[in-house]
């Protein structure tokens, strides 16, 4: 699967690179390309960038907003605050796809990301399993569980924070 992502934005970043370079030609008039040529490329590289955007800006946001800093006037020494934890649910499919697709755009959740397999941490292979992986302030846990409580119809098989 990260094999396909990296292609997939390998590709994006090149489509990117041709619009950006193909737009700046025409607003110079150094190219006959009609920009209805280069429309819809144009309208999904900025979509996806503004996407991007938003999501750098929810990190930056949590990482910035829950960093805490204590001295120690003996050591001197800086601790800082994990910004963020991840809440690492197993159930069905339906349900795993479920809980990422409804608790991603929720202003508490960072990121949401689905995961199966067949194997086991010892490394033997077992039956088929899913988890979606909820990265949030560990703060808010509380809230975290209730909401995937709450869109899970008490169908899930294990619920942990890592």
């Amino acid at each position: 699967m990260k094999i396909i992502r990296v292609i997939f934005g390998a590709l994006i970043y090149l489509m990117g690179f041709y619009v950006v370079v193909t737009t700046v030609l025409i607003v110079f008039g150094w190219t006959e390309t009609p920009f209805s040529e280069i429309k819809i490329p144009f309208f999904i590289i900025l979509g996806l960038f503004i996407f991007k955007a938003i999501r750098i800006s929810k990190e930056r946001t949590a990482k910035t907003a829950y960093q805490k800093i204590n001295s120690d006037k003996e050591t001197k020494k800086t601790i800082t605050e994990k910004p963020f934890s991840t809440l690492i649910v197993t159930a069905s499919e339906d349900v795993c796809s479920t809980l990422a697709n409804t608790l991603n755009s929720h202003s508490l959740v960072i990121d949401t990301y689905e995961d199966s397999g067949f194997w086991y941490s010892n490394g033997e292979t077992g039956p088929e399993w899913f988890t979606v992986n909820i990265r949030a302030d560990y703060k808010n846990k509380e809230e975290i569980e209730k909401l995937v409580e709450e869109h899970s119809e008490d169908k899930i098989f294990n619920m942990y924070w890592s």
